[in-house]
C-alpha cells in the first residue's frame, strides 16, 4: 500500500473442542478501533508500535483472546536516482588541483522512500589507486582534499604505467530514521590521449590554488534524525520484529476454554 505496510494476521492457530469457533474479532490498541471480523485479515501498519489482539467466541458465547506486540520500522536507505560529474576525467596532467563542488560539478539525488523526498548527499571518502608521490608524478602532495561538499584532486599520474590513475569519491545519503546507503564514482588521470583513454572534458573542473578553502567545504547543519515511531504513514518496505522481550508472529494462537 502506498500509505503503510500490509500485515496479514491469521486466527489459523485457534482451536475449539467442538470446531464451532463463530466470531472473530481484532482489534488495536493504537487506533483504539476494531480491525475485522475475519478468521484471517491484512491490514495496513504505519510506522511504529503495535499491540494487536485477538478474541474469539464459540456458538455458546465461550471465548479466549490473545495479543501480539509488533514494531514496524524503516530499514531501508535512500535509492541515489541521479549522479553525474561535469567531467570524469582530469587533462592535462598539470599537477594542479582540480575543484568538484556538490550541486556544481557534482550532482547527486537521491529519493528516501518513506518521504518520498530527497536526502541530503554528503562526501564520505575519496581514495586514489596510485601512491600519493609516485616515481614521475611530480612530486606533489597532497593529491586528494575533501570536506562533506566538495573535493579537489590532483591532475596528475604515476609515469611509468600506462594505465589510467583512478580516484573513487563515496557517496553517502541518510534518511530520517538513520538508514544509509552509499553510491562510488570515478574520476580517471589518463597517462595519454591515446583513443580508448582520451579525456575530452578535463577542463571543465576548474583547476585551484592547494590551500583553497572550497576543497573543504562542509555541509548546513542538518535537523537531528527523526525518531521513526513519530513520523507519519510510510511509502516504503518496512521489516517487522518483536518488541524487546517478545516474540514476533503474525498468527495468533488461541485455544479457548471451555466449561
Amino acid at each position: 500500500s502506498p500509505e503503510a505496510t500490509p500485515v496479514l494476521l491469521s486466527a489459523a492457530g485457534s482451536s475449539d473442542a467442538e470446531g464451532d469457533i463463530h466470531h472473530y474479532v481484532w482489534t488495536s490498541e493504537r487506533v483504539g478501533l476494531e480491525l475485522g471480523d475475519s478468521s484471517e485479515l491484512t491490514v495496513p501498519l504505519v510506522l511504529g508500535e503495535h499491540v494487536l489482539h485477538l478474541n474469539v467466541e464459540d456458538a455458546a458465547g465461550q471465548g479466549d483472546s490473545d495479543r501480539v506486540d509488533i514494531v514496524v520500522a524503516d530499514t531501508t536507505g535512500p535509492a541515489f536516482t541521479s549522479v553525474a560529474l561535469a567531467t570524469d576525467c582530469l587533462w592535462p596532467p598539470d599537477h594542479r588541483l582540480h575543484l568538484f563542488r556538490l550541486g556544481t560539478e557534482l550532482t547527486a539525488s537521491t529519493l528516501d522512500a518513506c518521504e518520498g523526498t530527497s536526502g541530503t548527499v554528503r562526501i564520505v571518502d575519496v581514495r586514489s589507486d596510485q601512491p600519493v608521490d609516485a616515481i614521475g608524478d611530480g612530486s606533489t602532495a597532497p593529491d586528494i582534499i575533501f570536506g562533506e561538499a566538495a573535493f579537489c584532486l590532483r591532475g596528475e599520474r604515476t609515469g611509468t604505467s600506462r594505465r589510467p590513475r583512478a580516484y573513487t569519491v563515496v557517496l553517502e545519503s541518510t534518511d530520517a530514521a538513520g538508514n544509509t546507503s552509499r553510491n562510488e564514482i570515478e574520476i580517471r588521470v589518463p597517462h595519454d590521449q591515446r583513443p580508448a583513454t582520451r579525456c575530452l572534458t578535463g577542463g571543465l573542473a576548474p583547476g585551484v590554488d592547494d590551500a583553497d578553502a572550497r576543497c573543504t567545504a562542509t555541509l548546513p547543519r542538518a535537523p537531528a534524525p527523526v525518531d521513526p515511531h513519530t513520523m507519519g504513514t510510510p511509502t516504503c518496505s518496512v521489516s517487522i520484529a518483536a518488541r524487546p522481550g517478545g516474540v514476533f508472529t503474525a498468527m495468533l494462537s488461541v485455544v479457548l476454554a471451555l466449561a
